[in-house]
């Protein structure tokens, strides 16, 4: 127990002095520029982080934008999954889908983003940038983790005609799922980044991007660089849990 926890300490300390390097960057910009219109103190900024939490109308505001951001990767993943599944089965298909992928992926987001606005709105189109995003990656992420699968495993399945449903169960998810999970936490955090991004140029009303609107309007650029901190902050979170949550399959696959 003692070993382990003394091992987790020693793992996390160059990410401890990675952060303390950025605020000390942080700090040294804040002193050359000496202008809190264009950059806030850490200690400023993380004042404006705690008041945050005492105003009412945040916790609708966070609440919402995780919720938009929730429902563009739950989206993207209920499509890229099963679709993946099936082009790997069925490599004609997958051949069908690889120009429609190649040309999701390769489309501008910005541009996007400003169509969508025109035709869902605020809200609709913080979803629907996420999901044209996040799905390429999803789709491409899940096929080449079904393409990985142990080749010699795969082989002796055929040669005892195991059937399909213990191929799955005994085989497939073990070696895909660590896989899967851990590119899920990017594309999780990702879908935040692109969420605050729309309501940005939305004005999404009661949104995180809205408050960054509202912030920048006001000149409250403490405010402003507190909220983009808290995204990242998030997005960082979501990424280490669901990577510690993909090696824990792992080990238990092996």
């Amino acid at each position: 127990m003692k070993k382990g926890i003394v091992k987790t300490i020693r793992a996390g300390i160059p990410a401890v002095g990675g952060v303390l390097f950025l605020v000390a960057v942080w700090t040294v910009c804040y002193a050359i520029i000496e202008n809190e219109y264009l950059v806030s103190s850490p200690w400023d900024s993380l004042k404006a982080a705690v008041s945050l939490f005492g105003k009412s109308g945040f916790y609708g505001a966070f609440s919402a934008t995780l919720l938009r951001a929730f429902l563009a990767f739950l989206i993207s993943v209920l499509t890229a999954a099963p679709l993946a599944a099936v082009a790997f089965a069925y490599p004609v298909f997958g051949r069908f889908l690889a120009p429609i992928v190649a040309c999701l992926r390769a489309l501008p987001t910005l541009a996007v983003l400003l169509l969508l606005l025109v035709f869902l709105g605020g809200n609709g189109a913080a979803v629907a940038v996420g999901v044209s995003a996040l799905f390429p990656m999803l789709y491409t992420s899940f096929y080449h983790s079904l393409a990985g699968v142990d080749g010699k495993m795969k082989e002796l399945c055929a040669v005892y005609e195991v059937p399909i449903k213990r191929q799955i169960e005994g085989l497939y998810l073990p070696q895909v799922l660590p896989k899967a999970v851990a590119s899920s936490g990017a594309a999780l955090s990702f879908a935040l980044k692109l969420t605050v991004s729309a309501e940005i140029l939305a004005v999404t009303f009661q949104s995180l991007g809205g408050l960054m609107q509202e912030a920048k309007l006001s000149a409250e650029i403490a405010t402003l660089t507190a909220l983009t901190l808290l995204v990242c902050l998030v997005g960082v979170l979501i990424e280490v849990a669901c990577n510690g949550l993909a090696r824990r399959l792992n080990r238990r696959a092996l």
